[in-house]
């Protein structure tokens, strides 16, 4: 059976239980404090469950892709979200900070200011300008 370790807790496991499902199981919450009542419940919509995780898990689902591909999270951050990974051998789980658990590094954040200061002065532009087109442009920066 898979140990899964958590907090300097170990759980032992079924091959292919949800990792939400034995954290939850064991009183234990993949959840940063009020995440633990604002979440999805594990339909992988939300975010707030994501985790480091060492060791053999499964492949990423299409809803996992999905919402790690949206901020604050990004697919190549290295985590997982918990309602998704299922258990496949032994497992160290690490919970970042934060109200999504997401890592942020000192580059993330670097991004994320230089993106907001981008968009701030598109915005600032478009003001002095009064067109309609630099409305657009922010938007698709916004929304892609």
């Amino acid at each position: 059976m898979p140990t899964v370790t958590f907090r300097n807790t170990e759980i032992e496991c079924a091959e292919g239980d949800i990792l939400r499902t034995v954290l939850t199981g064991a009183d234990l919450s993949p959840h940063n404090g009020v995440a633990d009542s604002l979440n999805c419940g594990g339909h992988g919509t939300c975010g707030t469950c994501a985790v480091e995780v060492s060791g053999e898990t499964s492949d990423m689902t299409d809803a996992e892709k999905r919402r790690l591909s949206l901020p604050p999270h990004s697919q190549d951050s290295g985590l997982r979200l918990s309602c998704q990974a299922r258990v496949e051998g032994d497992v160290e789980i690490t919970k970042h900070d934060g109200f999504f658990g997401q890592k942020i590094t000192q580059e993330w954040f670097l991004n994320q200011w230089v993106n907001c200061h981008t968009l701030l002065a598109h915005f600032v532009r478009s003001l002095r300008k009064g067109t309609e087109r630099v409305f657009i442009k922010i938007s698709k920066l916004i929304f892609g």
